[in-house]
């Protein structure tokens, strides 16, 4: 393919050729990672000249103390954390304040309330 032509997915040749550093990102464990792990597996990342190094995380302590650290770019986290950080609420408050910011909500299904019908 020559460095101008693009393929069926329309990925420019030249893509390949430009390398960025790898992108750190740490998630909790679970099938909401799917999507990461499918661009991963048919080499979308890479074909843009990025790699992704996924981390699971223990707890969302560990996971905003590293990652206001710097030794994440991207932390895959509900918006819990992100509020309890800001409020200096549950386990979040034992973590250095930082101002952290929520982007692109990719799922809503694992903070339900749920209830009998009496409540």
């Amino acid at each position: 393919m020559c460095p101008s032509a693009t393929d069926a997915a329309g990925y420019r040749g030249d893509d390949v050729a430009r390398k960025l550093d790898p992108v750190s990102v740490i998630v909790f464990p679970g099938g909401f990672n799917w999507p990461i792990w499918v661009a991963q597996e048919n080499g979308y990342f890479e074909r843009n000249g990025i790699t992704v190094r996924l981390t699971p995380t223990p707890s969302s302590v560990f996971q905003l103390t590293n990652l206001i650290d710097g030794k994440f770019d991207i932390a895959m986290t509900a918006i819990d954390n992100i509020v309890a950080n800001d409020e200096d609420q549950g386990e979040a408050h034992t973590v250095t304040k930082a101002r952290l910011i929520a982007f692109m909500g990719g799922d809503n299904g694992f903070l339900r309330l749920v209830t009998v019908t009496e409540v």
